[in-house]
């Protein structure tokens, strides 16, 4: 009985460490989404905060390994993907090329794709918030991966099939809505 009582103690504690760090990182991103959407007013502000967040493998990670480890790819997503989508957002908004073009890549490698169900719906908020950062600070390469994705699109249009758990006209509208930022360029 001790024993299980003791197990029990630990099981909460952490379980509320858990939750801690979870709050944290998602303080985090919430602020790093409205650094962003703040720009070009707060620069030296983002380049400062986006800095401590810098991995090696050129993604920022709002959680050192230990934290996120655990989180499996939903925590790898939402704390270390779905942050370097919005650097890169950041850096096009800038003009910031020197910056942009390596983390453009890393999230167009991706297609800004989200994870898991929401993949699409992530991926088009981030096209759409690329075609309102400034698209056309952005080189050659990155508009052919852009196009890319945005040809997928048109081919879904006819297609009657829909990925994960979109209504047909929902998913078809959403892809219309995209497909008109980008071509009334």
């Amino acid at each position: 009985v001790r024993m299980v009582n003791i197990l029990r103690a630990v099981i909460k504690e952490e379980n509320k460490m858990s939750r801690d760090i979870i709050k944290t990182l998602n303080d985090r991103m919430n602020k790093l989404i409205k650094m962003v959407n703040r720009l070009p007013e707060g620069e030296q502000e983002f380049l400062e905060y986006i800095s401590k967040f810098k991995a090696a493998d050129g993604y920022y990670q709002l959680g050192s390994d230990r934290e996120l480890c655990g989180g499996g790819s939903d925590a790898y997503y939402d704390f270390v993907v779905y942050p370097t989508y919005e650097v890169a957002i950041g850096f096009v908004k800038l003009g910031l090329k020197d910056n942009m073009r390596d983390t453009l890549m890393l999230a167009l490698e991706r297609g800004f794709e989200g994870h898991g169900y929401d993949c699409e719906s992530v991926q088009m908020k981030y096209l759409e918030k690329l075609y309102e950062a400034g698209i056309g600070n952005c080189d050659n390469e990155t508009l052919a991966m852009v196009n890319s994705i945005l040809s997928e699109y048109r081919q879904d249009l006819n297609t009657e099939s829909v990925p994960g758990f979109w209504d047909r006209d929902e998913y078809h509208e959403a892809i219309r809505k995209l497909l008109s930022l980008y071509e009334s360029n």
